[in-house]
């Protein structure tokens, strides 16, 4: 089943996640504005996974009980 990406002609390249063709990935450069924004977006997404987590814990589903009450006394 996987044998596909193995073979396939681009992959991401693991840097800047830019589509880097399998024959030309040794000469590629990533370009450095790239790279920036692939690295935040693997922060935020593993700030996503932390919170959902959290969200997903005794702790955190207080929290958000916490929260929903006191909206609802705002309201």
């Amino acid at each position: 089943m996987f044998d596909f990406f193995r073979s396939a002609q681009y992959m991401p390249c693991p840097d800047c996640g830019a589509s880097v063709e399998q024959t030309e990935a040794d000469d590629h450069v990533c370009d450095s504005e790239r790279r920036i924004n692939y690295e935040a977006f693997l922060e935020a997404k593993e700030l996503t996974r932390e919170l959902e987590d959290y969200f997903d814990s005794p702790d955190g589903r207080f929290a958000l009980w916490e929260a929903e009450q006191q909206r609802l006394d705002d309201a």
